[in-house]
């Protein structure tokens, strides 16, 4: 880590935060049933795997 110039206490410090908001990623995801990523969620569609621009375009076209 010291050559990222980050003081490893300071990271520790972090850690029950950033446990914290994973968990809550984790919990909504399950709630979605989400299973993988990339997941898009647009209008009323869910999406798994990669969307592409033109793909986009055309759900919130209509």
């Amino acid at each position: 880590m010291a050559s990222l110039n980050i003081e490893s206490n300071a990271l520790k410090e972090q850690l029950p935060k950033v446990e914290k908001q994973i968990n809550a990623v984790r919990q909504l995801a399950m709630q979605l049933d989400v299973e993988g990523t990339p997941t898009v969620f647009a209008k009323d569609q869910r999406l798994s795997g990669g969307v592409t621009v033109s793909e986009l375009h055309q759900i919130f076209k209509n």
